[in-house]
This record gives C-alpha cells, structure tokens and sequence, in this order.
C-alpha cells in the first residue's frame, strides 16, 4: 500500500533525472573529472559520443554532447535499485515530513518525531556525500528551500482524510532497515525515477 502511495505522490512531485541541483547536489563534471579511468566511451550508431562512468549499486551516469549541450543521465541496472538510492529516501522523507508538519497529529507522536529524526539523518547524508558538500547553514537553507518548492505544489491536506499507511511505513522497522543500508557507507546521493 506505501507503494501505491508513493506512485500517487510522485506524480505530483516529479523527479529530475538529467540534472540535480539544490539538494541532492551532483555536479557531474566534477564527479567525471575525479575518475578519469572509470570512464568509458562509446561511441553509438549516427555517431553519437557517449561516455559511461560506473558507481556503485548499479546505477551509472552517461554524459552526452548534443546540440544543447551537455546532458547527464543517471541510469540503474534493475529496477529495485533505485527507490533506495539516498536521494530517492530524501525525496520520500521530504514529502512525508512537510505532509505531517500540516497535520500535528501526525507529526507530534513518537512515530512522527521516528520520520523527523530519519529525514535529518538521511539530510545530512545527502548534504556530506553531495558534490560539492553541502554542510552547515548551506544545509538548513536547501532543506528549507525544498520544503518550500514542495509547499508550493501540493496542497494542505485534510488530515483526518489521509491515508495512514505511509506514515505507519516510514516510521516502521522496514523503512528503518531501508535506511541504515542505503547509508552504511558514503556514496553519490544519485536519485532516478525513484519507483
């Protein structure tokens, strides 16, 4: 069921796959530029040049030079991998934390405070594994400046009507379990279509 709402949900709060910017942050240059010899190049029917850098976790990034420029393309090889990518929990802890800030019966139980305190630490994750870094008040200002883009296009909920199995999900032990994996170590905080 936490599934079939997080469909719902993304269709209101599409993801950006060829660019991130604000947070998560991936400056792709830069991450191309410090690893030279994990890059390889193709070169594709009609001549089209295609460079492909491999990361961990079964996502890799392919760069284009087309027309309009350069065009970044984060990709993943089986589809289960990329709802755990940490900028995809970051995406669903977002949504969920600013949902809840409209309805304080959610938010201030100890479930809510669970998703509050694992949205801080999936935060932080992102803000230290981004490129460039984004720590401190840099931090606080893009959290601030996502939960407001996000104010913007959804609307205040009638909370006595929303579904409870989200907020039961992410404040669960399999959500918990989810996130200590997907941060046990310092990776890119990539995101892709995140369903």
């Amino acid at each position: 069921m936490a599934r079939v709402w997080l469909v719902l949900m993304l269709c209101f709060f599409p993801v950006t796959v060829s660019a991130q910017e604000g947070l998560p942050r991936i400056d792709w240059a830069v991450v191309f530029a410090q690893n030279p010899g994990e890059t390889e190049t193709k070169i594709l029917e009609g001549g089209l040049i295609v460079e492909e850098l491999k990361l961990p976790d079964g996502a890799f990034v392919q760069r284009h030079n087309t027309k309009d420029g350069i065009i970044y393309d984060v990709q993943f090889q089986s589809a289960g991998d990329n709802a755990d990518q940490a900028g995809c929990l970051f995406t669903f802890y977002l949504y969920q934390v600013v949902r809840d800030e409209y309805c304080p019966e959610y938010a201030d139980t100890e479930k809510g405070r669970t998703i509050i305190d694992r949205f801080e630490r999936i935060s932080k994750f992102v803000g230290d594994n981004s490129v460039p870094p984004v720590t401190g008040g840099a931090l606080s200002d893009a959290i601030a400046s996502k939960k407001a883009e996000l104010r913007d296009v959804i609307s205040r909920p009638v909370c006595k009507y929303l579904p409870t199995d989200p907020f039961e999900y992410y404040s669960g032990m399999e959500a918990g379990a989810k996130i200590s994996k997907a941060l046990r170590h310092p990776r890119l905080p990539v995101m892709g279509n995140c369903l």
